[in-house]
């Protein structure tokens, strides 16, 4: 029974690998790589337009934020309509110290979620305190909020 399911699913293998295309003539084959360089173009216009973006918040237009540097190295800052001021402490409550004053400026970077949008906020991380955030954590927040297509790593202030 074994052998029998072991030789049924190696043939499907080798057969999903089998095709029955022809070989690419040159003219195809060139077309193919015009093709690749056009999207290597595109791909190197769209990058420079996302370095030339404004990465940064200034903090002026932030509607609150909630301190929790000496615990554990992070401030989050409201920027969007959604967030009222009811909102603010209820989501700061237990995690930190809410104000409607903008975060403290010596972060070292932080995740903009929601960007441009009336739920935009953003989580700031400070390497200064005794909190939980060190330069090599801080190396895998900015691979991580990167990873999310809604959100955005930004430098300081």
């Amino acid at each position: 029974m074994m052998k029998n399911l072991f030789i049924l699913t190696l043939s499907i293998f080798l057969l999903a690998g089998c095709s029955t295309d022809k070989p690419q003539t040159n003219e195809e084959a060139n077309t193919d790589e015009l093709g690749k360089i056009e999207q290597t173009d595109n791909t190197k216009a769209i990058r420079e337009m996302e370095n030339s973006e404004d990465k940064t918040k200034d903090g002026t237009q932030a509607v609150g934020s909630c301190n929790a540097v000496a615990e554990n190295s992070t401030c989050v800052e409201y920027y969007g309509d959604f967030w009222t001021e009811p909102q603010m402490e209820i989501m700061c409550e237990g995690s930190g110290e809410f104000s409607t004053d903008p975060c403290p400026n010596d972060m070292a970077g932080g995740c903009n979620t929601g960007t441009e949008t009336m739920a935009d906020m953003v989580v700031w991380m400070y390497l200064t305190s005794d909190g939980e955030i060190t330069s090599q954590s801080l190396k895998y927040a900015k691979m991580a909020c990167d990873a999310n297509a809604s959100s955005k790593w930004i430098t300081t202030k």
